[in-house]
């Protein structure tokens, strides 16, 4: 009965959020809209494949639509900017069709996104691009789990960029370990706890509970404005949903008026010395 109730809120809160999609838009274009400094080696490409991949048939019940909230909100955002985006919403053990399909587009940008079993799944797709020559700019994992998966999750290589690791502390799945970069010299790892405030199985209800948070990170991520995603150690669903301006910190760049060059005074000229005559 608990775990039907929990199931419940979880599905719930889903098709809430589905109907906030538009809202959550509006912040994210809004927010990424360049006015700070951004990486303009980032926004030269300005083609995206993304990826979603959910974990075993229990997370069916609502990563699905998670993950399809998650891929709609950020190619709408993206395609705001004159984006071209491509996405995939699968299970984790079609990582495969997944590295086929985005190695035809090997010059596009490339965001995964792993729940549960998920993560592993899309660290093997990351690893399977590689293959290839093919880097991934971002990859985020929520609730991460990868027991018997042939994948260490927690050891991101240095052919991942970017990497958030999002761990709920659910005393059911054991998917609250930090993630560590093989070399940090390449690797920029982040580990963030999420706290579930509006109830339901930690677990399941992560993925849809954080879904704007991780699309500001893409978003940011994709338009060169990465360093202002304000996240520290710990987040809050209940901000993520009300305030999502909380994680974006921007000073946007001063304008300096330009140093003129200072013109002398004019002076009166100085008669050259005359030489002294003897009287």
């Amino acid at each position: 009965m608990r775990m039907s109730l929990a199931l419940s809120v979880s599905l719930f809160s889903l098709h809430a959020l589905s109907a906030d999609i538009e809202k959550f838009k509006s912040d994210i274009v809004q927010l990424t809209t360049p006015r700070c400094t951004s990486d303009q080696a980032a926004v030269e490409r300005r083609e995206v494949q993304m990826a979603f991949l959910r974990g075993s048939p229990m997370d069916a019940m609502n990563a699905p639509q998670a993950g399809e909230d998650f891929l709609n909100l950020t190619r709408s955002v993206l395609e705001s900017k004159n984006y071209q985006v491509h996405t995939m919403s699968a299970h984790h053990t079609s990582w495969r069709r997944i590295c086929d399909a985005f190695k035809a587009r090997a010059q596009a940008h490339v965001i995964l996104v792993g729940h549960s079993y998920g993560s592993s799944g899309a660290l093997k797709v990351a690893n399977c691009l590689h293959e290839s020559g093919v880097k991934t700019d971002l990859l985020i994992t929520v609730s991460s789990f990868d027991l018997l998966a042939g994948v260490n999750v927690s050891r991101i290589p240095e052919h991942v960029k970017s990497h958030y690791n999002f761990f709920v502390r659910d005393p059911l799945i054991p998917g609250y370990r930090e993630h560590t970069a093989i070399n940090p010299e390449r690797t920029s790892v982040k580990n963030v706890e999420a706290r579930i405030d509006r109830g339901g199985w930690s677990h399941l209800a992560a993925a849809g509970e954080l879904l704007p948070l991780l699309s500001l990170i893409s978003s940011a991520q994709m338009t060169g404005q990465a360093p202002s995603v304000n996240i520290q150690s710990n987040v809050s669903t209940e901000t993520v949903q009300n305030n999502l301006r909380t994680y974006w910190h921007c000073e946007p760049e001063r304008t300096v008026a330009p140093v003129l060059p200072v013109t002398p005074a004019s002076e009166e000229p100085v008669a050259p010395d005359q030489p002294e005559t003897n009287s």
